[in-house]
């Protein structure tokens, strides 16, 4: 459930963190923004040429580059944009979701 902070609105997942206040201009005052930080797990799958990377509660999101940080990165900027267009258009944001992994064996 929401709890109101004032402007601010805690949502579960966000951690709310507070920029430093700005002073106020002669005549007008500058809005303090507050800054929400997910944390999602990302799945880094090795693969020829690089990482292949996948967000398990956005499955919308799937990018590759040929470093890991690289692929962090483009992982990092495909949740932000993910998320930003959330916002905007009034979607919710979604929860973190933590896979259950488990080795299968087959027989042939």
């Amino acid at each position: 459930m929401p709890t109101a902070l004032g402007q601010l609105t805690a949502l579960p997942g966000f951690v709310m963190l507070p920029r430093k206040r700005m002073k106020k201009r002669r005549g007008s005052a500058v809005k303090v923004r507050s800054v929400r930080q997910c944390q999602y797990t990302v799945l880094f799958e090795p693969q020829e040429g690089g990482y292949n990377v996948i967000v398990p509660a956005i499955p919308e999101i799937c990018t590759f580059d040929k470093t890991m940080q690289e692929a962090r990165e483009m992982a990092e900027d495909a949740v932000s944009c993910y998320l930003e267009s959330a916002l905007k258009h009034g979607e919710p944001i979604p929860k973190d979701a933590e896979p259950t992994t488990e080795r299968l064996a087959v027989s042939l």
